[in-house]
């Protein structure tokens, strides 16, 4: 079993508490960018709302480790990245969490402690934006890739 693999089952085992949004999975894609390489994207979406999350995983390369990002689809074209949300809000201790800083890590459980901070921190600041009662635009920081 690839890495992907390995980490999208994962993904699928631990994510079930999206269903409480009626977030469904979606097809897995990876996908290529020269800027950012190849990466693992995973999505959920909810007929009834709109709303979709999309949840990308980055192998660790040149000295980078892999890491967890998510963006939040509104369903008529806006959407944020959850760490641009969490440096906004003074969240940015979580954003460590995101990544797996320690190589000897299992990426088993690097991508189980990753879903439980996620389910956190999408019950605490984002039940009512996943049902479609509310959307909350977040700005982009798009420093890192001027």
């Amino acid at each position: 079993m690839t890495e992907f693999e390995s980490v999208s089952a994962s993904l699928r085992t631990n994510l079930s508490f999206l269903n409480q949004w009626n977030l469904e999975p979606c097809d897995d894609n990876i996908s290529h960018s020269a800027l950012l390489g190849e990466r693992l994207l995973i999505t959920y979406s909810s007929r009834l709302s709109g709303r979709s999350i999309r949840i990308y995983y980055s192998s660790a390369s040149a000295g980078k480790p892999a890491k967890f990002s998510t963006f939040i689809d509104s369903g008529d074209g806006q959407s944020f990245f959850l760490d641009d949300y969490l440096l906004e809000h003074g969240q940015k201790n979580i954003l460590r969490l995101f990544r797996n800083e320690s190589p000897e890590k299992p990426i088993l459980e690097f991508s189980r402690d990753f879903t439980r901070i996620l389910q956190v921190v999408l019950e605490n600041s984002f039940s009512n934006l996943l049902l479609g009662k509310s959307w909350e635009i977040a700005p982009f920081d798009w420093s890192p890739y001027k």
